[in-house]
């Protein structure tokens, strides 16, 4: 399986930050849970009596998640970028998306075909995520504009 670095471990009511997976618990019994986005909720138990105690868990996918297009599967370029972004993909991109560092939505199309090149000259100078999705899943770029 995949290593899941994203998750959210609750234990006994308290949530640590994403990818902090330690605590400090004197000896007792505790219940735990652990939140992924595109996967179900695991909820277990373990005792602490003394010593280090480490719990390996196995999430399951729920079937939310689209995959992620193979970064082979697609050319972006260039980057950085000054007028044009041109896309080349080896099957059909249906959406193309641009959010600002902001998440504000910069540039969203509907696309119908393998090749594009996308205007950015209207945009500041920054870094922007496009998002492109094609049959097979998501691909997202990190884009800088400098002009």
């Amino acid at each position: 399986g995949w290593d899941v670095d994203h998750a959210t471990v609750i234990i006994e009511g308290d949530a640590m930050e994403e990818g902090q997976y330690g605590a400090e618990l004197t000896p007792d019994h505790y219940n735990f849970t652990v939140v992924a986005d595109f996967y179900y909720d695991y909820t277990g138990e373990f005792v602490v009596a003394d010593g280090n105690v480490e719990v390996e868990v196995v999430l399951d996918p729920d079937g939310t998640d689209i995959g992620d297009v193979a970064a082979d599967q697609l050319e972006v370029y260039p980057n950085p970028a000054r007028n044009n972004i041109t896309i080349n993909a080896s099957e059909v991109i249906t959406n193309i998306q641009m959010v600002d560092i902001l998440g504000q939505v910069v540039y969203n199309a509907t696309i119908g075909q393998t090749r594009i090149d996308v205007d950015v000259s209207q945009l500041r100078n920054g870094v922007y995520f496009m998002q492109i999705t094609t049959e097979s899943g998501v691909y997202t770029q990190k884009i800088q504009i400098s002009k």
